[in-house]
């Protein structure tokens, strides 16, 4: 056989393998998508959902997560109808009147926006119609008034089962959820070589932002809160120079094909943590450990809070820094914030509807959260415990307390500390997605020294 004989043997060969791998890709990309349309169809029993691909709120036209959820596509004016007839209709009214989207539609039959106005009326006449609550006035915009819903038989909320389902994440979720927290991660690694006194938490925000788009990610939320900054809960980044002797909380997240990480991490800007920064440091990693080793199957999904919550008062007590760990006022003079979350496709992902039920509600497998317990304590915070829980307790107790905790607190005043890891919940227990950014404080201060191609170019 000739050379240019096996070589199209050799193409024809290749050609034949590609064509049998691209319809898998196509079939393995629409997959996910039209494995969550057919659970929905399933949960409405014969009703019709109704999902616009955008929605009008305060803050202007958004896209729909949940469309996306759905469809795996973002467009503009465009209506997804799931039908749980009996021939489980999956109709995409979009403008163009044909996909848009990568790869195949799949089992979504696409039509033109035009035609939505004559269909819906007749495919939910006497049927229940699901639409988004929260999001009604923007559906019905959407779909021309009430008039087009107004001869469903009931009108009920599809969140409840949308959420549901968002909560539980599918391989190709995780998959992606994985590679916004490894951009996260590596962002934080390069600030942890390049942070020191002098810079500033603009020019830490910089190189944060540069690893995200060298990513092709966006940031979802970017804190850098140095010194006193840090102990805000929530905060961005300022022209403030970072001095010796601060701390840095940061709370990172960066958008990666639509899903978003969340980590938070506190460093020394001196490149080593002080003895009582320390203290405060292993105090809130302990807690932290605690509950991640608690968020297994099966846990009730308040448990890990309510763990790593025993673990800081108990903490806070040795330190001399409560009088009574389990005093409720006490608890909230310390713990300030929820030490858990969703994250997916937004940052709280469908928390509104899942943080009312963590007391009865347990962890599941699938289920992506975050474990961020946190101190904070801010100058000037003991003076107002007197006002602060007058209510709580009598003036006596109060001053008492004040008398005896405040030469304590003093030590601590203008420290903050976060961290926060995400989290996988398994068949067998969990798996932590956000292991790759260092969290003892060992490896910090190792790392820290470390050279930083940054310092050559922020000076």
């Amino acid at each position: 056989m000739s050379r240019s004989s096996r070589r199209l043997r050799f193409l024809a060969h290749a050609l034949l393998i590609l064509a049998a791998i691209v319809p898998a890709w196509g079939a393995q990309s629409e997959a996910p998508h039209a494995a969550r349309r057919a659970a929905v169809i399933a949960k409405i029993d014969g009703g019709v959902a109704i999902i616009p691909s955008q929605l009008a709120n305060p803050r202007g036209i958004q896209d729909s997560k949940d469309f996306y959820y759905l469809t795996g596509a973002a467009q503009p004016e465009a209506v997804l109808v799931l039908a749980g007839d009996a021939e489980k209709r999956e109709i995409l009214f979009n403008r163009a009147g044909k996909w848009a989207g990568e790869g195949s539609p799949g089992s979504l039959e696409v039509r033109a926006m035009t035609e939505l106005r004559s269909f819906l009326p007749r495919a939910i006449r006497d049927k229940k119609a699901y639409v988004s609550f929260p999001g009604l006035d923007g559906t019905l915009e959407a779909l021309g008034g009430s008039a087009a819903i107004s001869g469903a038989a009931a009108i009920l909320p599809i969140d409840p089962i949308l959420s549901e389902l968002r909560m539980i994440k599918s391989p190709d979720e995780i998959q992606t959820l994985q590679k916004a927290v490894d951009i996260t991660a590596e962002a934080f690694v390069e600030v942890l070589k390049a942070a020191q006194p002098g810079m500033t938490e603009k020019d830490i925000d910089a190189i944060i932002q540069f690893t995200n788009q060298r990513h092709q990610a966006t940031s979802s939320f970017t804190q850098v809160a140095s010194g006193p900054n840090s102990v805000n809960i929530h905060f961005g980044s300022t022209p403030r120079v970072l001095q010796a002797g601060d701390v840095i909380v940061f709370d990172l997240g960066a958008w990666f094909e639509k899903n978003t990480s969340d980590i938070s991490r506190t460093i020394p800007v001196s490149g080593k943590f002080t003895p009582e920064q320390a203290e405060i440091y292993e105090l809130v990693l302990s807690a932290q450990k605690e509950a991640i080793r608690l968020m297994t199957p099966g846990t009730t999904a308040i448990k890990p809070q309510e763990a790593a919550e025993k673990v800081l008062l108990e903490g806070l007590g040795k330190l001399g820094l409560v009088t009574d760990p389990a005093s409720p006022w006490q608890r909230r003079l310390y713990i300030q914030h929820g030490f858990g979350h969703g994250i997916g496709l937004d940052v709280h992902d469908v928390w509104s509807w899942w943080s009312p039920k963590m007391r009865t509600e347990t962890l599941k497998p699938g289920m992506v959260l975050t474990m961020e317990p946190g101190l904070y304590f801010p100058a000037g915070r003991l003076e107002q415990v007197p006002s602060m829980f007058k209510a709580q307790a009598s003036e006596e107790e109060l001053k008492a307390f004040v008398a005896r905790v405040g030469p304590v607190y003093a030590k601590y005043a203008g420290i903050g500390c976060r961290i926060e890891d995400d989290v996988l919940i398994t068949e067998t227990g969990n798996r932590v997605l956000s292991t790759a950014a260092p969290k003892e404080i060992a490896d910090i201060e190792r790392m820290m020294k470390e050279p930083s191609p940054f310092n050559q170019i922020i000076k």
